[in-house]
């Protein structure tokens, strides 16, 4: 999401830059299950107590949807959800920090809401810092990774 935000603190030492650039605020996670379910979990920055979750299967009408919820202020951690192989985490680490996890037996994809560095001065916009893990050889996957990240800080 293209925004204006600032680096540097306000003192008299401190040197402040205006940025026109970008952020990640989003994340949308499509994966494709060993029974050809498709789960499809949204996370938002600006919302980081909630995760919708959404399975769907192919010619069947509708889908099931669910949405994890942990605390705004506190520590807390909801019930991890799963489908087949796939499951989905979400944390609180602090009252600033919150995350969402989704896994298989090959990877670990983390989206981590964070306020933007000197929050005060930034309005305490939020951003999500994006983080892919393989949990084995790359040699051994069926299908190579791929998908769109967005870049931060242009």
């Amino acid at each position: 999401v293209a925004d204006t935000f600032f680096l540097g603190g306000a003192c008299e030492y401190c040197s402040q830059k205006t940025v026109h650039g970008s952020f990640v605020k989003s994340v949308y996670v499509h994966a494709l299950t060993s029974s050809e379910l498709t789960v499809l979990v949204e996370y938002n920055a600006d919302t980081p107590s909630r995760a919708r979750i959404e399975v769907v299967a192919e010619g069947v009408a509708g889908a099931v949807s669910a949405e994890m919820v942990v605390s705004v202020y506190k520590p807390d951690a909801a019930t991890p959800r799963s489908v087949d192989e796939v499951t989905i985490e979400l944390k609180r680490k602090h009252k600033r920090q919150a995350s969402v996890t989704v896994s298989n037996a090959e990877f670990v994809v983390e989206a981590t809401s964070r306020f933007l560095g000197w929050a005060d001065v930034n309005q305490h916009k939020k951003r999500l810092d994006i983080s892919l893990a393989a949990r084995k050889s790359s040699a051994s996957f069926a299908v190579a990774p791929h998908g769109l990240i967005g870049q931060t800080f242009d």
